[in-house]
């Protein structure tokens, strides 16, 4: 009998085993978000993901959310990254960045303008709303976001009078106020071509240290370093070569605006203190901001560049 009962649960085994089907692991999903004018690369697999910010790479497990999905890096939950839908929150240890938005697509609120003829139209819960002067809300309609190459197409849903909207993850200066923004926009509005900016300015100053390469047209003394932080509560911070200093700005319409500036007191070499000097007595009088062919930050004095910096991390 013993022996019996043992052939058969054998078979039993044998016959469960052949109806279990192996379950595949989820194909990894890479996606790349920009997150101001850090990029990086976040690649999902299963409740792991693998953050690349250029500098370094963070491994992380999802964690309890109440909403989207929420990594953290094992031991140090200072370090996270919030993923919803097309857009996440990151922090490094406990440094918040501006929101990531992934590469191809817009994240509301998202306002764009053109000038001559002016108008001026808001992407907003699911919204399409555009306006021009003299006139109440022209048009307002729901939209579909398509993504085209590095392209975004808006469709506005039901209407015929606005067509051919593209927006396109390029920099773009207003035509009136030299103001730079992250996107160029094109569409057509009653059979007439327009063109514009849109986005936010502050995400390309955002997000990124910047390093001075030059001041007032003059390499910065070797191995010294200027820094500059736009930090996404108005705080711009850094090293002026010898001292850290901190102070408030504010990207306005027509340009940025610098005030309020501390340093600490610590006493350098002369070279370090005279450079370091010239940077904070000229930081407030900077009034605008502009790029450079090689992606370099020039920020600006009735329109004269006092400093040039490139990215260097964060």
């Amino acid at each position: 009998m013993k022996q019996i009962l043992g052939v058969g649960m054998i078979a039993v085994a044998t016959l469960l085993a052949g109806c279990i089907t192996k379950v595949r692991e989820p194909e990894p999903i890479a996606m790349t978000m920009h997150c101001g004018a850090l990029t990086v690369s976040a690649v999902f697999s299963g409740e792991e993901l693998t953050l690349d910010t250029g500098q370094e790479r963070i491994s992380m497990r999802q964690a309890i959310s109440a909403s989207g999905a929420r990594y953290v890096e094992p031991g140090d939950e200072s370090t996270s990254f919030w993923n919803k839908g097309n857009t996440a929150q990151l922090r490094i240890k406990d440094k918040p960045w501006p929101q990531c938005v992934a590469a191809g697509t817009l994240a509301e609120p998202f306002k764009a303008r053109g000038n001559e003829p002016f108008w001026a139209f808001d992407l907003d819960g699911g919204t399409f709303s555009l306006d021009r002067p003299g006139a109440a809300r022209e048009i307002t309609a729901s939209y579909v976001q398509n993504s085209a190459g590095n392209d975004i197409l808006i469709d506005v849903e039901n209407q015929n009078r606005v067509t051919d909207l593209r927006i396109s993850q390029q920099l773009c200066h207003d035509s009136m106020s030299g103001m730079v923004y992250p996107y160029s926009v094109r569409m057509t509005l009653d059979s007439e071509p327009l063109a514009g900016c849109g986005g936010d300015p502050k995400r390309l100053l955002q997000g990124e240290q910047w390093r001075v390469v030059s001041l007032d047209g003059n390499p910065v003394v070797a191995d010294s370093e200027i820094t500059i932080n736009f930090v996404d509560d108005g705080l711009i911070a850094g090293s002026a070569s010898c001292n850290w200093y901190s102070g408030q700005y504010q990207v306005k319409g027509d340009g940025l605006g610098i005030s309020e500036l501390v340093s600490t007191r610590r006493a350098c070499q002369p070279p370090l203190m005279e450079q370091e000097a010239a940077f904070l007595k000229k930081l407030p009088g900077i009034d605008r901001f502009d790029f450079n062919s090689e992606g370099q930050l020039l920020l600006l004095s009735r329109d004269a560049p006092v400093a040039v910096a490139r990215k260097s991390g964060y």
